[in-house]
């Protein structure tokens, strides 16, 4: 996003219509993350916004992921 400072980056293990489910994850100067301290083969929900000097932007939509299987 033009003007972004930073990015937060949230998981929910669960629902993401469910609000009280996000958690921060990280918050990065960059616009991608790579989420590494999830249990293994779990699906979650990440969404992101991005903080500027007009604010914070609304979130992202939610989008599905599946975190890597012990081997």
């Amino acid at each position: 996003m033009k003007g972004a400072y930073y990015y937060q980056f949230f998981v929910n293990p669960t629902d993401p219509d469910v609000e009280g489910q996000w958690t921060l994850l990280a918050l990065s100067s960059r616009a991608s993350f790579e989420a590494t301290a999830l249990d293994p083969a779990k699906h979650y929900w990440f969404r992101v916004n991005a903080l500027g000097a007009a604010g914070a932007s609304p979130f992202s939509d939610p989008a599905k992921g599946f975190s890597t299987p012990l081997p």
